[in-house]
């Protein structure tokens, strides 16, 4: 029983923090519109002449290139400071064009966005977001202030590209926006640094279009097609880029949760169980207390005792594996938080509450024993 008490509050415990962690997820505040946004997955070569067609298509309302793709991968981190501060600052940073902002509708707060011939020859200017401008800045105005790149010199320019400049002037500051992972939380700041098409180091191009999204595909695909045969290999809605990363939490939750009540109930018919056979072998016993004197509640009393001592054992290693196994989730996800008090509360007092509830008939089965009866069979 103590272990059947221990395995059920586990698995409540862990449906809990796979819940919070989901809602936590759903609430998250993207930032960015994805509605009406493909990511076209193709050759790099072609990105500057796919951008300079795709403006001319009618069904086109804005197209751009990233480095990072959003919602695909980690946000990549760069240390900054402001201009003659020792003090570096880890953020998250990005290569865009100049029309990913408008790609995404993230507002331009103050400030302006890249001109065309900054993306072209990766002049030392760069846009920050409000968090971003908050930290380096804090009761200051950013807008024209200079950020000083501590740049580590890595060699994978894929994965780690760098800032071919030391410094860079804020010329813009925009709205918040998740442009990594939604499981890894807000950013900490964002810094993005202009790049023209060819410059990128990545095979996406971002398109936005109008009107329905399923005929506006359909004029993609036929665009691509005149620049070269089966041109894109992929033509991702961001809408469902960004569904898929929320899918997972959904499906542990709904499976945590199966296997939590699953728990619950075989946790429940297995104390009636013990306690329905507790409660047979000690008729004697019983039919002799109550025979003395002794109370329906003190009856009652005992056989509860006897089921939440058995209860409290089983909730406290339950309660306890939990916590033993949480390290394993904590740096995986910042979405989960396996130490979260109220799925570990809430989960002991169900199982408890489960304990209490199959208590109740053996209970009232003990007080209706007849002493009489009892004593004369004995």
């Amino acid at each position: 029983m103590i272990v059947q008490v221990a395995v059920c509050g586990l698995l409540l415990i862990v449906a809990g923090v796979v819940l919070r962690s989901t809602r936590w997820v759903e609430r998250q505040k993207v930032g960015a519109d994805t509605r009406n946004v493909f990511d076209l997955h193709v050759m790099e070569k072609y990105h500057a002449v796919i951008e300079e067609r795709l403006r001319g298509e009618p069904v086109v309302e804005a197209a751009a290139t990233v480095w990072n793709t959003p919602f695909y991968d980690p946000s990549r981190h760069i240390a900054v400071s402001a201009a003659g501060k020792r003090e570096s600052i880890g953020m998250t940073y990005n290569f865009v064009s100049r029309s990913f902002f408008a790609i995404f509708r993230i507002p331009v707060l103050r400030g302006r966005t890249f001109a065309e011939e900054e993306t072209k020859r990766d002049a030392p200017v760069v846009i920050v977001s409000e968090t971003a401008a908050r930290r380096l800045w804090p009761g200051g105005d950013a807008l024209g202030q200079t950020v000083t790149i501590h740049v580590r010199g890595r060699r994978n320019t894929y994965f780690d590209r760098e800032p071919a400049f030391a410094d860079a002037q804020v010329i813009g500051i925009v709205r918040d926006a998740i442009t990594g992972m939604v499981a890894d939380g807000p950013d900490s700041g964002a810094l993005y640094f202009p790049a023209a098409a060819p410059d990128v180091l990545n095979e996406s191009v971002l398109v936005r279009v109008k009107g329905d999204a399923a005929s506006a595909r359909r004029a993609l695909v036929a665009s691509l097609d005149r620049i070269a045969p089966s041109l894109a290999d992929q033509i991702n809605p961001m809408d469902d880029v960004l569904a898929i990363q929320i899918y997972p939490f959904r499906m542990m939750f709904w499976l945590s949760t199966f296997l939590g009540g699953l728990g619950l109930v075989l946790t429940a018919s297995g104390i009636y169980g013990v306690m329905s056979y507790l409660v047979s072998q000690r008729t004697k016993e019983i039919g002799i207390r109550v025979a003395l004197g002794a109370g329906a509640r003190s009856v009652v009393a005992m056989v509860v005792k006897q089921s939440l001592r058995l209860a409290a054992i089983g909730a406290a290693a339950g309660s306890g594996l939990a916590l033993a196994i949480a390290p394993v989730f904590a740096h995986q996800l910042k979405a989960i938080d396996p130490y979260d008090a109220l799925p570990h509360a809430v989960g002991v007092l169900l199982v408890l509450a489960a304990v209490l509830a199959a208590s109740f008939y053996p209970s009232r089965k003990a007080v209706r024993i007849d002493p009489a009866t009892t004593l004369r069979g004995d």
